[in-house]
């Protein structure tokens, strides 16, 4: 089996290329259509606003070192993005 220098997973890389053309991860209280509880969904936007499908809180949690929270959260949602962008949240919104 050949190793790989890059340790990012698949799902990574590809989020990491989203991210890189000006999408965000937003992590979000959601109504669950099956059960109807409340929960914490973590999905990944692209740069027109569409969610990326299969990618959710595990890749962020793989990314999250190089992610930034980003302004535009509620007490409800919070959005996250590069480290390069200029949206990122001041220290006093937090």
């Amino acid at each position: 089996m050949q190793k790989s220098n890059n340790p990012l997973s698949k799902r990574a890389e590809k989020a990491l290329a989203v991210l890189e053309a000006g999408g965000k991860f937003r992590e979000m209280l959601e109504r669950n259509g099956y059960t109807g509880r409340e929960q914490f969904r973590h999905r990944l936007i692209d740069a027109n606003g569409a969610v990326i499908r299969g990618i959710g809180f595990a890749t962020l949690e793989e990314l999250r070192g190089m992610l930034r929270p980003l302004t535009g959260g509620t007490t409800v949602s919070s959005y996250y993005g590069l480290r390069t962008r200029s949206d990122i949240a001041e220290p006093r919104h937090f």
